[in-house]
């Protein structure tokens, strides 16, 4: 998996599991380094207010079991590495 932008790779799948500081930090570097970027939290405050701070680069999520498996599955290579 390779986070870094480079022409004719597809950007890495990063889920991060709560939004606070430190998930915040890691989307933020993350996103950075050009990678597909997903949140999941229980506070839907925080999801917002990272909604307003990230816009639509960032992709937020309320944790249940069909998203957190979801996000699993997608975050694989198509190789299943």
């Amino acid at each position: 998996i390779l986070m870094g932008g480079i022409a004719g790779v597809l950007p890495a799948k990063v889920i991060v599991l709560g939004g606070g500081v430190v998930g915040e930090q890691a989307a933020r570097m993350a996103l950075g380094l050009g990678a597909d970027t997903t949140i999941l939290d229980i506070a839907l405050p925080r999801l917002r207010q990272l909604d307003t701070h990230f816009g639509p680069q960032l992709k937020t999520q309320f944790p249940n079991q069909g998203n957190i498996e979801q996000a699993i599955s997608t975050a694989v290579t198509p190789r299943g590495r």
